[in-house]
């Protein structure tokens, strides 16, 4: 009933095989966190907000309290800001999230990647913005959030400054290691993709908008969304401006 296959043809679909199996475990793993975070904003909070909180306070106090793996791609006066928040009752997570935001009309927010991303739309058409640097070719195989973060800072260097580097601490976040290829994207969609497939970090800008072209600071830091933790993102975020 079946031809018999020629000994040659089985290496060959062995390999294939093999590659289909890789394949789809990788996009397994970015499934399975999507999906837990569609889980996690469908969660009905029994009360959040009121007060004279800031976005950003409000946004990443939500992360800390319902584990969410958020992106603050873009961080100015306006996001730091004291605004009534409205007491919240019976909403969900999601609602929750795009209540908060709506207070600061120039944010967006996009949740289909696996990962909570606060952004500004105009940013992110600004070419001398380094998170809109398109790195051609982005490898990295079982690291740390952290370590993976540092990785692509070095490599925005040897893209934007060939020859030139920039001292900075690498520290390790915990949680799942993780591996990674890509082409020809955006510095802020590579580390998107580092926090949604570990999924239990926050990525944060650290510096104000008008440094966001200045290769001399290290913009960025990712944190473990471990509880102690959330004080120092505040901490960090109060101090983009100075008083």
């Amino acid at each position: 009933m079946f031809k018999r296959l020629k000994s040659s043809a089985v290496p060959a679909l062995i390999i294939f095989a093999l590659i289909i199996y890789a394949g789809s475990g990788a996009t397994s793993r970015g499934d399975q966190q999507a999906m837990s975070l569609s889980h996690l904003l469908t969660v009905r909070i029994q009360e959040f907000g009121g007060g004279n909180a800031s976005m950003a306070h409000n946004l990443v106090h939500l992360a800390y309290s319902r584990h969410l793996p958020i992106a603050l791609e873009y961080i100015d006066h306006a996001a730091l800001a004291g605004h009534p928040t409205p007491r919240l009752r019976g909403v969900t997570v999601g609602e929750a999230l795009r209540t908060i935001v709506a207070v600061c009309p120039e944010y967006s927010v996009d949740v289909s990647h696996g990962v909570v991303e606060i952004y500004s739309p105009l940013a992110r058409r600004d070419g001398s913005n380094l998170l809109n640097t398109i790195i051609p070719r982005f490898t990295l195989t079982n690291l740390d959030a952290g370590v993976a973060s540092a990785a692509l800072l070095d490599a925005v260097f040897a893209h934007r400054r060939p020859g030139m580097s920039v001292a900075h601490s690498v520290a390790g976040v915990g949680g799942e290691r993780l591996s990674l290829s890509v082409m020809n994207m955006p510095v802020y969609a590579i580390l998107n993709k580092i926090i949604a497939l570990q999924g239990s970090s926050i990525w944060t800008i650290t510096v104000p908008p008008q440094k966001l072209s200045n290769l001399k600071d290290t913009p960025w830091h990712v944190y473990p969304l471990d509880p102690p933790y959330e004080s120092i993102v505040l901490d960090v975020l109060g101090k983009i401006f100075p008083k």
